[in-house]
């Protein structure tokens, strides 16, 4: 359905560390890459769920990053604008990117 909306992507899937191609049911639709999410590279799992402040959730997206620039991989960071909305949170996310 989403190919047949016109998506080209999504990111609802936790399957893969890496994208890829979501499986199409009709063979004439344009393939869907799926970009993966990950709990630990989620702003409410850190901030609301776990109640970390900025500075950890820094070290931890930092590290996430490292690691995976090294592997040559991929970082699907989720942030919601309720959530890292936040003074201290936002310059937090700047000083990340």
């Amino acid at each position: 359905m989403l190919a047949e909306f016109g998506y080209e992507y999504d990111s609802s899937l936790m399957h893969q560390d890496l994208p890829c191609f979501v499986k199409q049911v009709c063979s004439k639709a344009k393939p869907v890459v799926e970009l993966p999410v990950e709990w630990c590279l989620d702003d409410y799992s850190a901030f609301e769920v776990h109640r970390k402040p900025p500075r950890e959730v820094h070290e931890i997206w930092q590290a996430e990053f490292d690691a995976l620039y090294v592997e040559n991989s991929f970082l699907m960071l989720t942030v919601h604008p309720e959530i890292i909305g936040r003074a201290s949170r936002i310059q937090m996310l700047r000083e990340f990117v």
